[in-house]
This record gives C-alpha cells, structure tokens and sequence, in this order.
C-alpha cells in the first residue's frame, strides 16, 4: 500500500553506474573514431609535404649513399625528422587538450560533474603511442623513398626518375583526404538533423523562460508537516522578486515520470498484466500554479485552486484520459490513488501529455493531485515532501536565478546544496548524444575540411611542378593558356572523384553504424 500496492525494485548503485557509463560508450568510441580521422588526414598531408620534401632530395640521398651511407640510416634520417615534428605535435595537442577540455565542459557536456581531469599514466601513454604513431606514419613514405632510391646508380637517376610512382602517392594521399573529409561532412549532417529534431519535439512544456532547482528536503530531514507549512512562505516570497511570474512546487521532479504510483479505477474493465485492478502511471502533488509556470495547457475541465488543497480532486494527462475513458468524458469520474479501496478522487481537468525528454516519442501518463492535500497519499508525501520548485520569469532569467537561490537558502537553511538553474538543463544528458556528436562532427569535419584543402592543393602543386618540362613543351608546340588549365582541372576533378566516391561508400557505412544514435533521420 505503500508505494500504491504496487512491489519496488531495489538495485546497487554501481549497476546504475555501469548502465549510465554503457550507455554513453557507443557515442564516446565513434567520436574517438572522429578525432581519428582528422589524425589520418593530418598524417596524409604531412606525409605527402615529407614526401616530396624527399623526393626532390633523392640527389642529396644518393650521394650520401655513395659515399657510404647505407639506405637504413638515409630512412632512419628521415623518420628521425618526422619523429621530432610528431613529438612538438604532441605537446601542442596536450596542450590544446587541456585547454578543449574545459570548453566542452562549459558549451557541450553543460551536465558533466566539475572534475579536474586527471593527468595519469594512461593519458601519457596514450600521447606516446598517438605521438609514435604519427612519427611512423608520416615518414614511412619519405622513408621508402630513401630505401628504393638511394643505391648506388640513384647519384646519375636521382632526379629523372621521381614523377612516376610517386605522383601516384600523393594523388592517392589526396584522395584519401577528401573521403575522409567527406565522411565527417556527412556525420556532422547526419547528427545535426538528429539535434534539430529532438529539439522540435514538442514536450508539453515551454521552458524557455524558466527556472528550476531541486530541494530533496526529505534527504535533509524534512517531514511533511514541516515543509508543507513552507509551501506558503516560498510562493509569496518567491513570487515577490521582481520579474518573477509564477511559481510551482512539486513533490516530484519538474520533468515527468519521476514517480510511479497505482491507480485504480472504478467502474472501468483495465486489468493489469498480473490480473490486478490497479494500473501505475507517473504521479505528482503540484501547487495551482504549475501548469501555468511550466507552460502545460489545461485542455479540458479546469486547473487547481488554492481551495482544492483541502479537497480530494486529480487532473489527469490527455493520454491518460485516453486510455481509461476512451469514448466518455473523464471530467466527475473518480478515480482512486492506490489500491481499490482507497478514497475517490474527483477528475476536474485534463492536461496536456508531456514528454521525459526531447527526442522521446512516448508520452507519459499521469495524474496530478494538490500539493499538500488530502488526495496525496500520506506515506508518499512522507518520503517526498518537497522535491523542486519552478519559477516562470520575464526577461533574462540568468539574471533573476541568483535572487531567487538567496531567497531558498534563506527559507531552506538545511537543504542540501541549492541550485537554480535554468529548467532545459533537466534535458541535458537526453539532448548529450546529439548535441556532442553535431559539435565534435562539426568543428572536426571543419579542420579536416580545411585540412584536405591544403592537401589536394599541395599534391596538385608537387605535381604540376613535376610536369614544368611537359607542360613547357606543350607550349611550345601551341597549346594555350585554357589548355593548360584543362589538364590542371582535370587532373584535379580525377583526384576528386575518386576520394568521393570512396567517402560515399564510407559515409554510407557510418550512417548505418551510427544509425541507433540517430533521431529522426533515415540513414
């Protein structure tokens, strides 16, 4: 009878922890496959500068080789070069790290606790294998150079024989940026949408200006005798800071679905799946004033009174009406909070559905009852007196919160850590996977954009200037200016799509991995 006549589930809280940490696993490894990519474009380009850097230092190689250098110590050279550059990288991209890090606290993960991220052995090994990585990948090819041209005959060949296979690396190296420039082009598409439209979903509430903060008195030893006599006291003084509207309390949270609690219904063929008469729906005890300071419409019947806190009244939400008085009228009907023997409650409105969250295509059932009154079930109201309060504001409400934090703390000197904040950040950790991943696709897809830029216009340059004697000659001969552009562009566009069509078969491929992430759109 306690919780509705209805059993409870009790978990250990490192089962919770470990669901909360599962499921932001997917969304963390595709970003670290993200910040991987822009790495392999970075790599690529500076890969391709290093290998036309040795390319046209293939002379200097062979003389040293003929005086008696051998091809592993020439590459040795050159990945010692790549190797500094990577480590100077390194210690750059530390720290930018650290810098990034307390900007996506403040702009993107708003809800992540403030905790100094720890600067331990496995970030520094981490770096040493990203940084070690790097080195190798992006002196391999100067490397390769170095081994297959540095023999003996490469002091007469050195410089004839570069144009041939090595221009086909680089165009592959610019290909290879474009499609993976593309890929990101697309993710950052892809979850921008998904953001766009969880935002549109409309929860039943509008919050825009509002603000919230969460008491749990219960949690500091408040009965609910006590905090109830508190009720009247926190309106009126609440409601007299200037720029303050409304104000709701609520023995729930602001957002729906807190509390489950059973209902039975007289009169009404609604059997449980256990055969029982009582159905559980979300439930919460509200002062007059919450739907208007929320934003939830009454559609049907009409809202609380301040005289319905001595009454035995419910308002229920449009789905519930729906679901239990499909072809009547609910408005009179009675409905009981707890099992079937519990007093009736007289239906006097209908609100609104809301919504836990946007991107949550349920609506959530449930039904309201005064704050305080005799319909809130006493050993309910015991273990939740008073859980959140909710300001409706005009103006900036950054500038009201901290009024309003002074006067709770003033009202409320023993409970716990008080917060006003504003009351979208309740959607914060729903609205994390889109927005996180819309930011990071977009800022990376950005930098390996314009890292791809740089790249086809260095390989385009290596190898147009490899082709100086050709394209002198075709000159020569009567070719014009529009000609020789021709075969620039076309060497470019060939280069283009081929990266294209590559990053369109691994933007398909992304789509469909991060299908389950998405919202709303169709891969």
């Amino acid at each position: 009878d306690f919780l509705g006549g209805r059993p409870a589930d009790l978990h250990p809280v490192m089962e919770f922890r470990r669901e909360l940490a599962l499921s932001n696993t997917p969304i963390t490894l595709w970003l670290s496959a993200v910040a991987t990519v822009v790495l392999l474009i970075a790599c690529a380009n500076v890969a391709g500068l290093f290998l036309a850097r040795g390319v046209r230092g293939r002379h200097e190689m062979a003389v040293r080789a003929a005086l008696g250098a051998s091809r592993g110590r020439l590459a040795g050279v050159l990945l010692l070069e790549s190797g500094l550059l990577a480590i100077g990288g390194g210690v750059l991209a530390f720290i930018v790290s650290r810098w990034a890090d307390a900007l996506i606290r403040d702009f993107v993960i708003i809800d992540l606790a403030r905790v100094t991220s720890p600067l331990d052995v496995r970030f520094i090994t981490l770096t040493l294998v990203v940084t070690t990585g790097n080195a190798v990948l992006c002196g391999a090819a100067p490397a390769l150079v170095a081994w297959r041209g540095s023999g003996p005959g490469g002091v007469v060949s050195g410089v004839r024989t570069v144009s041939g296979s090595y221009g086909r690396v680089r165009r592959a190296l610019a290909a290879v940026q474009i499609a993976l420039a593309l890929v990101l082009v697309v993710g950052a598409s892809l979850f921008t949408t998904s953001f766009r439209n969880a935002r549109a979903i409309d929860v039943g509430m509008s919050l825009d200006a509002v603000l919230i903060s969460d008491l749990n008195l219960a949690g500091a030893g408040y009965t609910s005798r006590r905090a109830h006599a508190l009720i009247e006291p926190l309106i009126q003084q609440l409601s007299a800071i200037p720029g303050v509207r409304s104000v709701a309390l609520s023995d729930t949270d602001m957002k729906p679905g807190w509390i489950t609690y059973g209902f039975s219904i007289p009169g009404t063929d609604s059997p449980t799946h256990d055969g029982t008469s009582v159905v559980n729906h979300s439930f919460s005890a509200v002062t007059p004033e919450f739907f208007a300071t929320l934003g939830t419409a009454i559609i049907r019947g009409r809202g609380f009174a301040s005289a319905d806190r001595e009454a035995r009244v419910i308002i229920v939400s449009d789905g519930f009406a729906r679901l239990h008085w499909p072809d009547e009228n609910p408005i009179g009907h009675c409905l009981r909070v707890g099992s079937a023997t519990a007093p009736c409650n007289e239906v006097i409105g209908v609100a609104h559905d809301r919504r836990g969250a946007p991107g949550d295509i349920s609506k959530v059932i449930e039904a309201y009852v005064p704050l305080g009154s005799p319909a809130e079930p006493a050993k309910l109201a015991e273990l939740f007196p008073l859980s959140s309060v909710a300001l409706h504001v005009d103006g900036d409400p950054a500038k009201i919160a901290p009024s309003a934090q002074r006067v709770l703390q003033d009202l409320l000197p023993d409970a716990p850590s008080i917060r006003v904040r504003p009351a979208l950040s309740m959607f914060d950790r729903a609205m994390r996977v889109w927005r996180l991943g819309a930011s990071v696709f977009v800022v990376l897809g950005g930098i390996a954009i314009t890292l791809a830029i740089f790249g086809v216009y260095a390989a385009i340059a290596y190898l147009v200037g490899q082709r100086r004697r050709e394209i002198a000659i075709r000159v020569a001969v009567g070719a014009t200016q529009n000609d020789v552009l021709r075969l620039v562009l076309g060497e470019t566009l060939r280069m283009a799509a081929v990266g294209v069509a590559f990053g369109l078969v691994a933007a398909a491929l992304l789509a469909h991995g991060v299908r389950a992430l998405l919202f709303g759109v169709s891969p």
